[in-house]
């Protein structure tokens, strides 16, 4: 039995094509045929498409692959398409800083690591204190 979805509801479906075609060209993700993602595409994921920017999406899948095939960097969860549009999008924007958060901690700066304390700082006053009773016995 066919049913007709309607044209509003097709069209719907069809604005996350163009980000399927560059999902697919990046090496290492999944690849998905159209009939298949059709199945899987539902009105949560256009609504979420369509809170963002074309070239907002577009970077947020290229900041997600490069991350994923990257040895920089630590987050390897292997998403479908229409996962990461639920699911991964908004963690991959540019303003998110995904290569500064999902980083291997061998590949930052010791800096990174370190709390700035101030000479002021209470705990400065207690490791002044222990030092010199230790010294004192």
């Amino acid at each position: 039995m066919l049913v007709f979805a309607g044209e509003s509801y097709i069209k719907e479906k069809l604005i996350c094509f163009p980000y399927l075609e560059l999902w697919n060209s990046l090496e290492g993700l999944p690849v998905h045929k159209e009939n298949v993602v059709k199945m899987y595409i539902k009105k949560r994921h256009t609504d979420i498409i369509a809170k963002f920017k074309p070239e907002q999406i577009e970077a947020s899948i290229r900041n997600y692959h490069e991350i994923y095939v990257g040895e920089k960097y630590f987050f390897t969860h292997k998403w479908n398409f229409w996962d990461f549009i639920a699911k991964g999008l908004n963690k991959f924007l540019p303003e998110m800083e995904p290569f500064k958060n999902y980083l291997n901690n061998s590949y930052k700066e010791p800096e990174e690591f370190c709390i700035p304390q101030s000479e002021e700082s209470p705990i400065n006053e207690l490791i002044d204190r222990r030092y010199s009773d230790v010294q004192s016995r």
